[in-house]
């Protein structure tokens, strides 16, 4: 992935996609989409049937919408991660397969088709909005949500703030009477971002994704989370900016893109300030650390890369979040 220049100018944010981790807290990857472990009551969804509608999009590809029929499973008040891999393999959807990851023993969904996708998502629909979240894609059974979706802000996107969480440098110091001493310094840490996301309206999707609470796609009505919600989402954004070399230029005329992706966030929504006269905006404070991936490797908070305008194109990224206001 991109290319081996340097020294260009970044000339603010173009945007952003935004997602939830994977339950164990690893960024979505296609490869690796995790859902529940052990058993998950889907009883509410049998009456009358034993089915419910998923959805899954592969880069900006068509979304696929196929019904996933849990009929064989023995209890339905528990269905088990078998019974769900055997169910969405027979669903009918084209490029991923479903099976139990090795490490976590959970759903797991991974692209099977050929060539190397840069987005994969697992998300619900309209007809059973709830239904990604209750098999726990995008830590929707303790946080709700859409499922493993990107929603995107490149309309809306106003400021991204990437101050450093630093731990000082020390220096300790033992001395003498005669006035001699010994110091040793120990150089500060880096421990990562506190990022501010800032973007110039409400947009319920996103506030959600952050810091929970209660929102169905297509309605109008936000609760926050209850303080017995003693943790937060994790997710992570993928930032994009044009990139400038010397020389006067035109805006559309940027030599490169910045991409640079951050891991592992949490965070919540800033004050908010309703003044006479003026605009609102929407702040997120959140944190951003290092991440432990499958393997339990520490990997670090933030990955930078510059693409050519070809490589960036391709990515299509205000094409990438799903339609799911999709009935059946």
């Amino acid at each position: 992935m991109g290319i081996n220049i340097n020294k260009k100018t970044a000339f603010g944010p173009e945007g952003f996609l935004i997602s939830r981790n994977n339950p164990d807290g690893t960024p979505l990857s296609p490869d690796r989409i995790l859902g529940f472990y052990g058993t998950v009551d889907l009883s509410d969804y049998s009456i009358g049937g034993h089915d419910a509608y998923l959805g899954v999009k592969i880069d900006n590809n068509a979304e696929q919408v196929f019904e996933v029929d849990w009929t064989g499973a023995v209890d339905y008040t528990a269905v088990t991660v078998q019974e769900m891999v055997d169910a969405i393999n027979a669903a009918g959807f084209l490029d991923i397969t479903a099976s139990i990851d090795v490490i976590t023993t959970r759903l797991l969904i991974a692209y099977t088709g050929t060539g190397t996708p840069d987005f994969l998502q697992v998300f619900s629909v309209d007809t059973h909005p709830n239904f990604a979240a209750e098999l726990d894609f995008g830590q929707g059974q303790e946080f709700g949500g859409e499922g493993a979706i990107y929603y995107e802000a490149f309309d809306n996107t106003r400021t991204i703030n990437l101050p450093k969480n630093i731990k000082d440098a020390e220096e300790i110091e033992n001395e003498a009477g005669s006035g001699d001493f010994i110091a040793v310094t120990i150089p500060a840490i880096i421990k990562g971002y506190n990022p501010v996301i800032t973007i110039k309206d409400d947009d319920y999707e996103i506030k959600q994704l952050i810091q929970g609470g209660e929102w169905t796609a297509g309605t109008s009505t936000y609760t926050p989370p209850l303080t017995s919600q003693t943790e937060s989402p994790i997710f992570s954004v993928i930032m994009f900016s044009p990139k400038y070399g010397k020389g006067s230029h035109h805006r559309e005329d940027e030599d490169g893109w910045l991409r640079k992706d951050i891991f592992s966030i949490t965070g919540y929504e800033a004050d908010v300030t309703y003044e006479t006269k003026a605009l609102q905006e929407i702040s997120y404070n959140c944190k951003a650390t290092e991440w432990q991936n499958e393997d339990d490797e520490t990997q670090p908070y933030y990955e930078d890369n510059t693409l050519t305008p070809d490589e960036y194109d391709s990515l299509h990224v205000e094409e990438i979040h799903p339609v799911t206001d999709i009935t059946t």
